[in-house]
């Protein structure tokens, strides 16, 4: 195990473990079960729970023990940590580069870089860049790029680029360039839209107006989350409609840093997309 420049206090002994660790502090922390694969570097760590592999992916992981650094990098299996500082986190399965977490829980997280995350709970994220998070729940396969969110859980394999979610739950949905406040979003595509107080579902939004639904078997709902607003059903899609879903699936991909992360999302996405019948839009919608 090479280490320098290193202070550790009330740490556990590796287990089963050879990591390498390059000017980190360590205080507190419990690593166990990392494949020899697995790294850390200019690192500050405080009271920290690694795991690595479980019993169950400990023999895939040794036989991964003599390739190189950066082929291991995309491996699920393997725990890299670089120029990170973490408080109080329990980091398991993860990749974690040029990353800032403070009193996080991140489990099966496949690529974060640049995030700046508070009082979060990370698990089974495809893919993290450029995002500031505080107290959200972000999981179930979704990804997130230039992002901020804050008291917001987004799950269902949903999709954001450049969005800024603030009180919200978002499930099964592509934003791109959204602004969403205090609203529930299912199965959704919002383009350039602000959307407030409201529960969507199965609507597709593009520059501010309500064009068409997803699912063509099913209605678009819009209700207030207070309950008290109007309530728009029975909306219907309009020509096209699939060609913009893809299109802005396109877009999302290419704007990605790292297109292979985005593998399962893409596959996912494809099994939303139906074939939809085309009908006179609906009136714009504002919230």
């Amino acid at each position: 195990m090479g280490k320098s420049k290193s202070a550790t206090t009330n740490t556990t002994t590796l287990t089963n473990g050879s990591p390498t660790i390059r000017r980190s502090a360590l205080t507190e922390c419990s690593l166990s079960h990392l494949t020899p694969s697995d790294y850390i570097a200019r690192s500050v760590l405080t009271a920290v729970t690694i795991t690595g592999v479980s019993g169950i992916d400990r023999t895939t992981a040794s036989t991964s023990a003599s390739t190189s650094a950066s082929a291991c990098s995309s491996n699920l299996l393997t725990t890299s940590i670089s120029r990170s500082t973490c408080t109080s986190c329990t980091i398991t399965h993860s990749h974690l580069h040029h990353c800032i977490f403070a009193n996080c829980t991140l489990t099966n997280v496949s690529s974060s870089k640049f995030v700046q995350a508070d009082h979060c709970t990370l698990e089974n994220v495809i893919s993290l860049r450029r995002c500031t998070i505080s107290d959200s729940i972000i999981g179930e396969w979704s990804w997130m790029t230039r992002c901020e969110m804050r008291a917001s859980k987004i799950g269902g394999a949903s999709a954001l680029r450049r969005s800024t979610v603030s009180d919200c739950r978002v499930t099964g949905s592509r934003l791109k360039k959204a602004r969403l406040v205090n609203c529930e979003v299912e199965g959704c595509v919002v383009v350039n839209t602000e959307l407030k107080g409201v529960v969507a579902k199965n609507g597709v939004w593009k520059n501010g107006s309500l064009v068409g639904r997803v699912d063509q078997s099913k209605d678009v709902v819009i209700v207030g989350r207070d309950g008290k607003n109007k309530k728009i059903e029975n909306a219907v899609g309009v020509k096209g409609i699939v060609a913009e879903k893809r299109s802005m699936e396109r877009d999302l991909i290419e704007s990605s840093d790292d297109g292979a992360e985005i593998e399962g999302w893409e596959r996912n996405g494809r099994r939303q997309i139906c074939e939809l019948q085309g009908t006179e839009p609906p009136p714009p919608y504002t919230a």
